[in-house]
């Protein structure tokens, strides 16, 4: 399970430098590939990670975290 950090300067280089996503806001990346718009985008969460959410009724994406 996911348990490492990343400080967000590095993700955003990563993103623009190594997979050549477009930074259009903080932590928000599109970039088309094979004609269809891709966005990759960061959401808010506490010092321990964790995402809090009154419901999760409105939620329309989530984090994809790498485990076991």
């Amino acid at each position: 399970m996911h348990s490492k950090k990343i400080k967000t300067e590095v993700i955003e280089a990563f993103f623009v430098e190594t997979l050549h996503f477009e930074l259009t806001s903080r932590l928000k990346f599109s970039k088309v590939i094979f004609g269809e718009l891709v966005t990759a985008k960061g959401i808010s969460a506490n010092q321990n990670g964790n995402y809090a959410f009154d419901t999760l009724d409105d939620v329309k994406e989530i984090n994809l975290i790498y485990g076991p």
